[in-house]
């Protein structure tokens, strides 16, 4: 912490822990209007920005992508606002107008965005969508792939770009040329290394030969119902992995890239879920993200540790449609229920353990770190807790 801030604290700490739901308290929320009701949200590591897409009108033919510092800050003009062109097929001649439906997902990485796009023909209804990568400092707009068919990933590392349909995967080198394709089971998230490309759902997670695009022995794990849609993450060749299935129940876990399950757990949710995220903190939690489909509708998060003990169960009175994570603080965008012509883009400030006892660090949550003029506490017991500053 900053010179000035001194803590001192006797705490009375229970012995086991609780994971009882328990709502978000944003460190900051942005509020942006819009009347589309989706967000996708992106987070540059490289220049510790946070990029949010959102659709400013159901009509717009524009997709605005906002960028924040991570304290919620604005970022200063040229990367303030980028606004994404209409985009015509030429192969659509009709000559309807199209507009955009939803930005569809975000990543960001060195300056770089990488998103999908779904545009709808006005008159007809038909379908467009586009994978495609814009950099920010030539705004220069390179479209991966378009089609009718829908897309639902994209994913870029240093070793070149993919793009996901839900049944067909196309890999690309770094030069643009497409170097193979492959039919592949009912995809949502992709993970993907220098040799291989994990995609498909719960119980089969496929593995897939990067540079041939053969289908390889797939990763089984444990499953209890049939998945919906399932969301993956590779870290450290151990891939995590949430699914939520039919019969409203979430499966967390993960696996590593030998096949090995480390660990497997089972959520029962109270009501038809989406799940929209997973992600991992510098830490080593898993964070895992959806929204219910309630009124007005709610946000859900979870919180496993590395060894798959559930270690958060929190609610939010917005849906939330992404998320993102730096350090050990989450960032979450979606929808603002209490005021329908907002999203929202918010910090969530994780476990913040600072000159605090080993035996209190699960209970206690310590933010903004550093901190200049305002420091909130978490889990200190009435009564029994002295805190001196």
């Amino acid at each position: 912490m900053r010179a000035g801030l001194t803590i001192c604290m006797i705490v009375a700490l229970a012995t086991n822990r609780s994971i009882a739901q328990v709502p978000i308290d944003p460190v900051w929320t942005r509020l942006v209007p819009s009347s589309s009701h989706v967000t996708r949200l992106a987070l540059d590591h490289s220049t510790d920005r946070l990029h949010l897409a959102f659709q400013p009108g159901p009509a717009d033919p524009h997709t605005y992508i906002r960028a924040f510092n991570t304290d919620g800050s604005d970022v200063p003009p040229p990367y303030t606002v980028l606004t994404l062109g209409t985009f015509l097929p030429v192969t659509i001649t009709t000559g309807y107008p199209f507009y955009r439906d939803e930005p569809l997902r975000l990543l960001a990485q060195s300056d770089t965005l990488y998103f999908i796009d779904h545009y709808v023909g006005q008159l007809d209804d038909v379908s467009w969508y586009r994978s495609a990568r814009i950099t920010l400092d030539s705004a220069t707009t390179f479209s991966m792939h378009t089609g009718g068919g829908p897309q639902v990933d994209v994913h870029h590392d240093q070793f070149g770009d993919i793009t996901v349909s839900p049944t067909v995967i196309r890999n690309f080198s770094n030069h643009h040329w497409l170097m193979g394709r492959a039919i592949v089971p009912t995809t949502d998230r992709i993970a993907a290394d220098e040799m291989r490309i994990y995609c498909g759902r719960v119980p089969n997670i496929i593995a897939l030969d990067r540079s041939s695009m053969t289908l390889l022995s797939p990763l089984v794990v444990p499953s209890s119902g049939s998945s919906t849609r399932t969301l993956l993450m590779l870290t450290n060749d151990v891939i995590n992995y949430a699914s939520v299935n039919s019969n409203l129940t979430m499966d967390i876990g993960a696996v590593d890239t030998a096949g090995t399950v480390i660990w497997s757990s089972i959520v029962t949710l109270p009501q038809t879920t989406t799940l929209t995220g997973i992600v991992g903190d510098a830490l080593g939690n898993v964070w895992i993200s959806g929204s219910q489909s309630v009124s007005p509708q709610t946000g859900i998060l979870y919180r496993f540790n590395a060894m798959g003990a559930q270690t958060g169960n929190y609610t939010f009175g917005r849906t939330i449609d992404d998320i993102v994570c730096s350090g050990d603080t989450v960032f979450l965008s979606g929808w603002d229920a209490v005021d329908p012509t907002m999203v929202y883009l918010a910090a969530f400030a994780t476990d913040m353990t600072t000159a605090i006892g080993s035996y209190g660090q699960g209970q206690l949550r310590i933010y903004p770190n550093p901190a200049s003029t305002e420091l909130r506490v978490d889990g200190l017991s009435p009564g029994t807790s002295r805190l001196t500053v």
